[in-house]
């Protein structure tokens, strides 16, 4: 966008560059490639207007160049929150904890922070998350819902988590697979896995005890015996 901000532009390019352009951004194998530029060039512009095509390139390269400071930014941000986890007394608590790498550990630790009495145990956690759902009753009526009412960056962390983890843990994926073997959609079985995760975060996090898989996976198959059928076997 910064070099060819006019599409008229780009679409005149020589077959060369357009491949060599496709192939450094890695847009597929050959053949993909040659269907791209088989789509660029039988586009049909919205209009021709060269009045409303050069402001608007112009337009397109100032925020493409912005774009490209942003991400030294981001860079220097990514810098400084490395080092400054490095430097934390609770680092090893989160980056011990599967699926949480370069990330998700510095956003868990932000989550949490470092006051042992923010929270009484994980279930307030859970609601100040926005993990625990909401749950209304009157006589025999009963209804649960989904929280609203909470910070969204904090929730995403949480459930960004889980579905990592359960990618780097057995007992995480068998749980995982146990809600929707139970019928549950993919989000919903993911924040089913969140608020149990929240409850071993909260665990390590108040006694300053690093993770420890194979604890808590003989712990979850005492606690639920109907994972165990979706555990390996070696497990």
């Amino acid at each position: 966008m910064r070099r060819w901000p006019d599409p008229r532009k780009f679409q005149k390019l020589n077959q060369q560059t357009l491949e060599k352009l496709l192939r450094r951004h890695r847009c597929g194998s050959d053949d993909q490639i040659a269907d791209l530029v088989e789509t660029i060039r039988s586009i049909s512009p919205v209009t021709t207007d060269s009045s409303l095509i050069e402001p608007l390139a112009i337009r397109v390269r100032t925020l493409a160049e912005q774009i490209k400071t942003i991400d030294k930014g981001i860079e220097q941000l990514e810098t400084e929150i490395e080092s400054a986890m490095n430097r934390h007394r609770d680092a090893k608590l989160f980056t011990s904890l599967p699926g949480a790498g370069a990330a998700l550990a510095p956003r868990l630790l932000a989550a949490l922070g470092s006051d042992r009495d923010r929270w009484a145990d994980a279930n307030e956690l859970g609601s100040y998350s926005g993990i625990l759902p909401v749950t209304r009753q009157s006589g025999k009526t009963k209804h649960v819902s989904r929280r609203r009412a909470c910070p969204s960056y904090v929730k995403q962390t949480f459930h960004e988590f889980a579905d990592c983890a359960r990618k780097h843990c057995d007992w995480s994926r068998a749980y995982y697979s146990l809600q929707r073997a139970g019928g549950m959609g993919h989000h919903a079985a993911v924040r089913k896995l969140a608020s149990r995760w929240q409850r071993i975060l909260m665990s390590i996090w108040k006694r300053r005890i690093p993770y420890d898989d194979s604890r808590y996976t003989e712990i979850m198959k005492r606690k639920l015996p109907a994972l165990v059928p979706f555990l390996p076997t070696t497990t």
